[in-house]
């Protein structure tokens, strides 16, 4: 690369080398399953124990190809406090070790 960076064409060269790649990625289905599994067994302690009215997944769990092995597990709960949802996190933390869970309250 020279001192003063790329040109435009290694530039556009570069960016559609990363969008190849960025499409062609392997999705690692058996995690994929194992991550919806976990937040399954979470929307139900949230309903059962917690008193959740209603339990949904956001973030790359619900896109597929952006899904990793670093990635976490994003929930959005109703009808839980903040202070629920903390003690929901405490008391699920080891419901998956493989998998770092976040707990959003949705507030109306």
């Amino acid at each position: 690369m020279r001192r003063e960076g790329m040109s435009p064409a290694e530039l556009a060269e570069c960016r559609a080398n990363l969008k190849r790649q960025w499409e062609n990625r392997q999705v690692d289905k058996e995690l994929i399953q194992r991550a919806w599994e976990t937040a399954r067994r979470l929307a139900i302690v949230l309903y059962r124990d917690f008193g959740a009215t209603k339990v949904a997944v956001f973030g790359s769990l619900t896109e597929p190809k952006r899904f990793r092995q670093n990635s976490d597990i994003d929930i959005l709960v109703w009808g839980v406090s903040y202070d629920k949802c903390l003690d929901a996190l405490w008391e699920t933390k080891g419901l998956d070790p493989e998998f770092k869970i976040d707990i959003i309250n949705f507030k109306s």
